[in-house]
């Protein structure tokens, strides 16, 4: 029998938060493709060229279309919120187990998967940014050249 062995709840419990959060953040990038097929990216490249069309021709003529567009659950951005939840979650666990002197192994490996978990997400949103630049600056001077 260990005497004054400190339980590690919040440490677990930290743990346990950041693995799902981790899950959470990278199942963007491996299941969801596979359940939710993407546009393909002739589509997507085209769909943005007419929308990109239509809005300068709505500010030239002056006129505003009001298009409706169907209330669709977007999972990519469900799941990231979820994950930058479970992560500052994590933290906080982490954070009170650090106050309550749980064990530091511990409390070291949930911050690091709630960190990994709100770091993921923001570099798959820089990674989403820098792919939509890349877009506009191949699908732009096409549509600038077609409207002349």
């Amino acid at each position: 029998m260990i005497i004054g062995k400190k339980q590690s709840t919040f440490g677990v419990a930290g743990l346990v938060t950041g693995a799902f959060a981790l899950v959470m953040a990278l199942l963007p990038i491996w299941v969801l493709p596979i359940l939710i097929p993407p546009k393909p990216i002739e589509q997507v490249v085209v769909d943005s060229a007419q929308d990109i069309k239509q809005r300068l021709i709505e500010k030239v003529t002056g006129k505003v279309s009001e298009k409706q567009q169907a209330n669709k659950v977007n999972w990519y951005s469900v799941c990231a919120v979820i994950a930058i939840t479970l992560g500052a979650s994590t933290l906080i666990l982490a954070a009170v187990g650090f106050a309550r002197h749980e064990s530091s192994r511990i409390l070291v490996a949930a911050a690091l998967l709630g960190v990994g978990a709100i770091v993921a997400q923001f570099l798959i949103l820089v990674l989403a940014v820098v792919v939509f630049l890349v877009l506009v600056a191949l699908v732009l001077p096409k549509v600038l050249e077609s409207m002349q």
